[in-house]
């Protein structure tokens, strides 16, 4: 066995260990957190929108209202990193797991907590609710899956064919939160279906110009990790995105999910294309 093979290995445990050590770091930290602080302790590290303390801003990412609050939100976000490094490892792109985790960690509350305040005072003007939870950055993190697996189908097949099955995974997604709150409606229906149509249309036309190959037995494997990410993405945005967002003295911050969800996919297409 050359040297190489044998130096390459090693980079890939030695690697594949700090990417781990880091995603579980974050659960500890926020374990911690929760374990270690008292009740007025981590009141006074929420984001209070009425006195609008700017260093809560951080600090409400990482603290919850339960052990069953924080138990959600951890599940959501190992779900989603697990998918997202495994992309990014086929992509041999793990640095920008890497990169990105770190930066989600520290910046994304705080572009997520301005975001849901501005909305939320634009919205409801009189409310002055109270954030808390990592779940503004665990929808980051399906941002970022959803940017990765677009990044993935590039390199698979094309850009062109990446632009067309985004644009309807985000036509399928608008369609689902549609559903969540309005029912179905006809004229929903319809612009879902012009909508599929013109992406679908695209696929074809870029699959029929010889770039792409056409058998599809050849694309199976690839075809069947597609269906598994999209149903995760869909999976996620159900979680995210409840009917009932209120469940007893706690509100489900759909404002902040959708927030994260935006900062996330596009923080990761820039961090990729900086580093």
């Amino acid at each position: 066995m050359s040297s190489n093979i044998i130096d390459a290995r090693r980079r890939f445990d030695k690697d594949t260990l700090v990417d781990i050590g880091f995603v579980i770091l974050i659960c500890g930290f926020l374990a911690a957190i929760q374990i270690g602080l008292s009740p007025p302790e981590r009141a006074r590290l929420s984001f209070d929108h009425e006195s609008f303390v700017l260093w809560t801003l951080l600090t409400s990412a990482y603290i919850h209202h339960d052990f069953t609050h924080l138990l959600n939100n951890l599940i959501g976000f190992l779900i989603a990193a697990v998918a997202i490094y495994w992309l990014c490892w086929r992509l041999g792109e793990r640095r920008w797991f890497r990169v990105t985790a770190v930066s989600f960690s520290v910046v994304l509350p705080i572009l997520v907590n301005l975001t849901s305040y501005a909305v939320l005072e634009w919205m409801v003007p009189n409310a002055s609710p109270t954030g808390r939870g990592f779940s503004g950055v665990a929808a980051g993190f399906v941002g970022f899956l959803f940017a990765a697996f677009i990044v993935w189908i590039a390199k698979q097949s094309s850009r062109r064919v990446a632009l067309y099955i985004g644009q309807g995974i985000g036509v399928l997604m608008a369609w689902v939160l549609a559903l969540i709150y309005r029912g179905l409606e006809l004229q929903v229906i319809g612009l879902v279906g012009v909508g599929m149509g013109l992406s679908g249309w695209g696929l074809v036309s870029e699959v029929n110009s010889g770039r792409i190959c056409a058998r599809w037995r050849e694309w199976l494997p690839q075809i069947g990790v597609g269906v598994t990410i999209v149903s995760l993405l869909l999976w996620f945005l159900i979680v995210l995105f409840p009917a009932n967002f209120l469940s007893g003295t706690v509100t489900t911050n759909i404002f902040a999910h959708g927030a994260g969800f935006m900062w996330g996919t596009v923080s990761a297409f820039t961090v990729r294309k900086v580093i």
